[in-house]
């Protein structure tokens, strides 16, 4: 009926549009705003660091700002042997995942 191609159309116009709205026009990736979006729901609930270089204050300064927003959940100087606090933070949040992991397949049983 010429009701349900109207609709159609309307349907079929309304996802060209939200596509535009979400993708670069020259490189059909999504845009910036897309990203971000995309970018808070699948990290939301991770654990996050931010190194800085020990050497320039400047960094550690911009780490605890990220810290203070809420945009991170650690910080460290960029330090990666065994015994430096990056290295300490990244075993704590892998031992973390390999626990949540154990947890839901015991959850299933």
């Amino acid at each position: 009926s010429l009701y349900m191609g109207l609709i159609q159309d309307i349907t079929d116009y309304s996802a060209e549009l939200r596509d535009e709205k979400e993708h670069d026009g020259l490189t059909g990736l999504y845009n910036k705003g897309k990203f971000m979006e995309l970018k808070q729901t699948l990290l939301q609930g991770q654990d996050s660091i931010a190194v800085f270089n020990s050497a320039k204050p400047e960094t550690k300064a911009v780490a605890e700002k990220l810290q203070r927003q809420g945009r991170v959940n650690f910080i460290a100087p960029a330090v990666y042997t065994q015994d430096s606090k990056a290295y300490r933070i990244v075993c704590s949040i892998i031992d973390k995942i390999k626990a949540e992991d154990d947890l839901k397949h015991l959850s299933r049983r």
